[in-house]
């Protein structure tokens, strides 16, 4: 069955949907000694840790950052969920800890994740699976490229993650003729992204 553009669910992210230039990361902090947690971000959360330390009268500690394609949305959303736990600004108080603020929590190693990331997972799985039918009348989910999103989490150098790697592809797509943006086309040229960028890698090793 094809996913029309009626039957797409709305939380489900799109190219056309994401605003330029909003990467950057999302971090998780804990003032040591207090039940007060920071969710904020930066384009550079190791330089913003050094800063908040110096303000800080507590031992600050982070617990969890991620990269997102939108870092505005994704604080905004992470804020809006914890919202009765708020103290003032980007402070949140439980007596939970840290497990309180994490989206997943796997045995004792909870993991603070991006809104973001959920739904182009979710939709990644939809594009993979075949119910997608034709891209056109979807605007090419953007979820599509999950795959890329998640080998770049992936790496232990994630400070280094090209940015354009989404609005790069989405520009040649868009370039492309008409006969071929089918969803096979697109999943071939993915599939021939990844095995370039994994021989880059490892030339580069």
């Amino acid at each position: 069955m094809s996913l029309s553009e009626n039957s797409i669910d709305p939380q489900v992210l799109r190219i056309k949907d994401i605003p330029q230039n909003r990467e950057g990361w999302v971090y998780l902090i804990h003032a040591v000694g207090t039940n007060r947690y920071k969710i904020g971000r930066s384009v550079n959360p190791v330089a913003r840790y050094e800063t908040l330390k110096k303000q800080s009268p507590y031992p600050l500690q982070i617990l969890g950052s991620f990269w997102t394609v939108d870092v505005i949305t994704d604080e905004a959303r992470l804020h809006q969920h914890w919202e009765k736990s708020r103290v003032y600004g980007e402070w949140f108080e439980n007596p939970g800890g840290a497990k309180y603020f994490t989206l997943v929590c796997s045995n004792d190693n909870p993991t603070f994740i991006s809104f973001t990331k959920w739904h182009l997972f979710i939709a990644s799985q939809l594009f993979l699976s075949g119910n997608i039918g034709c891209t056109k009348s979807v605007d090419i989910i953007i979820a599509s490229l999950m795959i890329l999103y998640d080998c770049a989490q992936s790496r232990k150098d994630l400070v280094i993650i090209d940015t354009l790697v989404y609005s790069n592809i989405v520009s040649y797509y868009n370039e492309l003729p008409e006969q071929c943006r089918t969803d096979e086309f697109l999943k071939g040229f993915i599939d021939g992204f990844l095995k370039g960028a994994y021989l880059r890698e490892v030339s580069h090793a």
